[in-house]
């Protein structure tokens, strides 16, 4: 009877041990020190007012009660997805320690320097130009960056007659090398 409680006890603890094992791969990490390393781009990612691009145009329609059809809104989406297209061309960011940074892609190489602010915000300087990021995801293999702006944005493309105050959100997806 302790024999097959002992080897019930150890298989619990093997399988919580695996189990805990395969959870630290995929945990967050310090950011500061989480960061260090190369990342390649992957992909892209848009949202618009924090919805898919697919949501959000399905909404404006709705908005000005109109009725889109799958190609309608299909369109509207395809425009913004075309410009992720190249996503994943190689480019490399090179967080190194002591804040210097170096992006490496199709158009050369770059030099600046990085910092984490908070919890969540990356700014990457250089010289007088600035660009901020918040960090949304980061673990030992994958890099997520949202850069944010509020622009007012055209819908005549699709077909309507009006502009519209949007935040537009891209992530960039990055692994690490």
């Amino acid at each position: 009877m302790n024999l097959i409680k002992n080897s019930t006890y150890a298989l619990l603890l093997l399988s919580l041990s695996t189990l805990v094992s395969c959870q630290n791969d995929e945990e967050a990490v310090n950011p500061e020190t989480g960061i260090i390393g190369s990342w390649r781009l992957n992909s892209g990612e848009y949202t618009f007012n924090n919805l898919s691009p697919r949501d959000y145009f399905v909404q404006i329609f709705n908005q000005a009660n109109l009725t889109p059809t799958d190609t309608q809104i299909d369109q509207a989406v395809a425009a913004f997805e075309q410009s992720l297209e190249n996503f994943g061309d190689g480019t490399v960011f090179e967080f190194q320690e002591g804040g210097n940074f170096i992006s490496r892609g199709p158009d050369g190489t770059g030099t600046a320097t990085w910092e984490i602010r908070g919890n969540n915000q990356l700014i990457i300087t250089e010289g007088i130009s600035t660009l901020d990021f918040i960090i949304s995801s980061l673990n030992d293999s994958e890099l997520r960056l949202l850069v944010e702006d509020e622009e007012t944005v055209d819908l005549s493309d699709i077909g309507l007659s009006a502009t519209e105050p949007v935040t537009i959100g891209l992530t960039l997806i990055f692994s690490k090398q």
